[in-house]
């Protein structure tokens, strides 16, 4: 499913499509916190993170105009809220790249 996934972002002009999973929960770090606790993960589930990458702001708008038109797209959806645990949330957030 997320090689499917992957096309069909990509075909809409999705710079770089990324998926991570959390496999591990220790802090070695006095002072900080593991990002499975932060978001009330139980040991037994799994944490993943999509990240797709746009040119900008303004692409990333026509990119997703572009998905919502696609019917491919809402099956997939549903297959991604399908595998989630009952009561689980998704996520969504847009972040800003720096410039270091």
């Amino acid at each position: 499913m997320l090689q499917t996934c992957k096309q069909a972002v990509m075909q809409h002009g999705v710079l770089r499509y990324d998926v991570s999973q959390l496999n591990n929960t220790d802090v070695p770090m006095e002072g900080f916190s593991n990002i499975a606790s932060t978001i009330s993960a139980k040991q037994n589930e799994d944490v993943w993170i999509d990240s797709l990458y746009y040119k900008d702001r303004q692409y990333m708008s026509e990119v997703k105009a572009r998905m919502e038109k696609d019917e491919r797209m809402e099956p997939l959806m549903k297959q991604s809220i399908d595998l989630m645990p009952s009561g689980a949330k998704m996520i969504i957030g847009e972040f800003d790249r720096l410039s270091l």
